[in-house]
Order: C-alpha cells, then sequence, then structure tokens
C-alpha cells in the first residue's frame, strides 16, 4: 500500500487499522509527509534479522523541524500505545539524529548532513526499500 492510498483513505473517513505494524509505518508517514519531512525511505530489516522488523528514515530540515518530526511521531506512537523508547534521549536534537525504539521498528530522524554521513541506506543496501513520496 501506497501513501496515496492511505490519503485516500483518509478522506474516504475509511482509517486504517494502526495496530498493524504497516498501517502505523503508513500513518507516520503521512505525518512526516504533512510535516513537509524530505526523503522518507522504509528499510525491510525482515531478510537481516529473520522476523518482521523494519527502519523508517526521514530527513529534517533544521533542528526546530527534527524536534517537530520526533514529537508528532511520538504523539502518534504513544496514542497507539506502541513500544517506545527513545535513544539515547529525547532532549538530544543537537546530534541531528533521533533514534525511536518502536520494538519492531526503528524511526531515523536525521539532519541531512548527519543523514549524509551515516547513510543508512547504503550500509543496509541489500534490504528491500520503499520510498513514500508526497
Amino acid at each position: 500500500m501506497r501513501l496515496l492510498q492511505l490519503e485516500k483513505m483518509i478522506k474516504k473517513k475509511d482509517l486504517p487499522d494502526l495496530s498493524n505494524e504497516n498501517n502505523l509505518r503508513l500513518e507516520l508517514c503521512n505525518i512526516f509527509n504533512e510535516d513537509k519531512a524530505e526523503d522518507i525511505i522504509s528499510l525491510d530489516m525482515t531478510p537481516i534479522y529473520g522476523y518482521s522488523s523494519w527502519f523508517l528514515i526521514v530527513t529534517a530540515l533544521s533542528t526546530v523541524h527534527l524536534k517537530k518530526l520526533t514529537n508528532d511521531a511520538i504523539g502518534l506512537l504513544k496514542k497507539q500505545k506502541t513500544f517506545l523508547k527513545i535513544v539515547p534521549n529525547q532532549t538530544d536534537y543537537e546530534s541531528g539524529w533521533v533514534v525511536l525504539d518502536c520494538g519492531g521498528f526503528l524511526v531515523h530522524i536525521f539532519l541531512k548532513e548527519v543523514r549524509e554521513l551515516y547513510n543508512l541506506e547504503d550500509l543496509w543496501a541489500d534490504t528491500p526499500k520503499i520510498a513514500f513520496n508526497g
């Protein structure tokens, strides 16, 4: 299911079941898209770890934007009662990289230069990728 399909469902008021991790991933992508995040990519880590797992990677435009994206994601995850741990801590926005550990998946929110430095997409180049376009 693509982001556009999710948007059509929301417009019809046929909201997805967010207890399903795929639907939760799509709703996170929708929030990031609405918040003007860039380069939203999902990596399917199942082939690496052997169980259902994925990374969601997004780019923030500034430290303030990083904080906004993080807070909006945390809001959705808490609302859905999703396991959540902020690594290393929620107030480390100056590092340019926030990781939300949600048990079965990780959300990586980067500033552009930090994302380019660590380049997780190349590190995990053999994993299936989905790019989300708004």
